[in-house]
């Protein structure tokens, strides 16, 4: 596997990068990964090697943001869920307009946005600088592998990066883009800026753009489509790893696992200790591949 995803926000960090560092990285990218990986049939493998090769000859030339993305088209090809170049980090080092968007069956809708830009919720992307969403969708699809649906969750990650849309031969400029949208029947065209990472402040993915309260710092002026209070169950308390209620209509417990790997903070040991303390969950799970 190559870099992990998650919900969980991390601070975002400007992309900086030499040609000689993507040099060294290639050269490790192929001894580490490609050299090992399993995941590509015959005909992707020559395909990644060809690419790689040609990103190699083209480094004088080439932006961290154009590294990065082909980096992942060429991971992508082992077209795995499992085998990917994780597209939050990627989304943490370049620019980000201040909208974020979620998928819902194959069309992408803005579920949080900032300031004078909150007369976009709920609105459907249409098009970026005069490519249709349908397009962009296909181009997002290039950077993940996995089914289509997967391929999904990760595309507002490059939709709502002038940068990284620029870097894949989307859009005119890395600064910013036009942006139609449409809500309520009516269409919305909007030019938007990307925004330099800021370091004090987390990315979170298209996942955390859900919940009405993403349970990670984001700024000031941020609204969410969905209001608090009128939240399912299932989008509260964003900030919780594992959680569980009683649910007498069904006569059974629902127990929510949102992570199921370690990583800094919470680890096996931490969700071990969650359910002996939940006496009344420890005695009803038969088995849990997180606890074993």
């Amino acid at each position: 596997m190559v870099g992990v995803f998650g919900a969980v926000g991390r601070t975002q960090t400007p992309a900086t990068v030499s040609p000689t560092n993507m040099a060294e990285d290639i050269a490790q990218f192929r001894h580490e990964f490609l050299a090992v990986d399993k995941s590509y049939s015959g005909a992707n493998r020559a395909a990644a090697e060809k690419r790689l090769a040609a990103l190699e000859a083209a480094l004088v030339t080439t932006t961290a943001a154009q590294f990065e993305i082909e980096i992942a088209r060429i991971v992508a090809l082992a077209d795995t869920g499992h085998t990917n170049a994780s597209a939050l980090p990627r989304a943490r080092r370049h620019n980000r307009v201040p909208v974020r968007m979620a998928p819902f069956i194959g069309d992408f809708y803005v579920m949080r946005a900032r300031g004078a830009d909150a007369d976009l919720l709920g609105a459907r992307l249409v098009s970026i600088d005069g490519q249709p969403a349908a397009k962009l969708r296909e181009i997002a699809h290039t950077l993940t592998g996995g089914t289509v649906g997967f391929r999904d969750r990760f595309a507002p990650l490059l939709l709502e990066s002038p940068q990284l849309l620029h870097a894949a031969g989307a859009t005119r400029s890395p600064a910013e883009a036009t942006y139609v949208f449409e809500v309520d029947g009516k269409r919305i065209e909007r030019r938007l800026v990307g925004e330099a990472p800021d370091p004090a402040v987390p990315s979170h993915s298209a996942m955390l753009a859900l919940y009405p309260d993403p349970g990670v710092p984001e700024g000031e002026g941020w609204r969410s489509l969905l209001e608090p209070k009128a939240a399912p169950w299932a989008l509260q308390n964003a900030a919780a790893r594992f959680r569980w209620r009683e649910a007498p209509e069904l006569n059974a417990m629902i127990v929510e696992f949102r992570q199921n790997r370690s990583r800094p903070g919470t680890t096996s040991e931490t969700f071990r200790n969650w359910c002996s303390a939940r006496s009344a969950i420890a005695s009803r799970i038969t088995s849990c591949s997180t606890c074993a």
